[in-house]
């Protein structure tokens, strides 16, 4: 038998078992030793049974799912729906404030408008618009986007946001 165990086997036979497949063979006495992948590659389909790898899934010992009612499922669904819209909208308006912030003014404005299309009431979104408008110069509608800014704050906080009336305040100067 050869010393190089890259092109012959122990017993001779010369069936060329590579280094890594003599490795993880010697890996298989201590089961502590296996990394991730050696486990996942000793135990593949293709190296268990690679003519009919429905036997090799069929002696798995799997955990049966559990049932979830379908309520359930929607319900998790639902909220993960939320959480994702919630996250579309926080980025739309942190695009648009970049876009203000280097005066592209009308991709900023699409932004906004598009949370509003989904969320018409979003406080921020009607705020942002309005501020976008100021620096347009659009002194009617900056004016028309507070006033629904704040009506939207009064909705859900119950009082008036301040920032919101500092440029209800600044707008009404201007118009004057």
């Amino acid at each position: 038998s050869s010393s190089s165990s890259s092109s012959s086997s122990e017993d001779g036979s010369g069936a060329g078992v590579s280094e890594y497949e003599e490795e993880t063979q010697d890996s298989l006495s201590d089961p502590g030793s296996l990394s991730a992948y050696d486990e996942l590659w000793m135990t593949s389909p293709s190296r268990v049974a690679p003519n009919n790898s429905s036997e090799f899934f069929d002696q798995l010992e799997l955990p049966m799912p559990r049932h979830v009612p379908f309520e359930e499922t929607m319900e998790c669904i639902e909220v993960q729906l939320q959480e994702a819209s919630v996250l579309w909208a926080a980025i739309h308006l942190n695009l648009a404030l970049l876009e203000t912030e280097t005066e592209n003014l009308f991709e900023a404005k699409k932004h906004c408008s598009a949370v509003l299309t989904v969320f018409p009431e979003h406080r921020k979104a009607l705020f942002r618009l309005a501020m976008v408008l100021l620096a347009m110069g659009d002194l009617c509608m900056t004016m028309h986007y507070l006033l629904l800014a704040q009506e939207a704050s009064l909705k859900w906080t119950g009082k008036k946001n301040r920032s919101i009336s500092a440029q209800i305040s600044i707008v009404q100067e201007r118009t004057r």
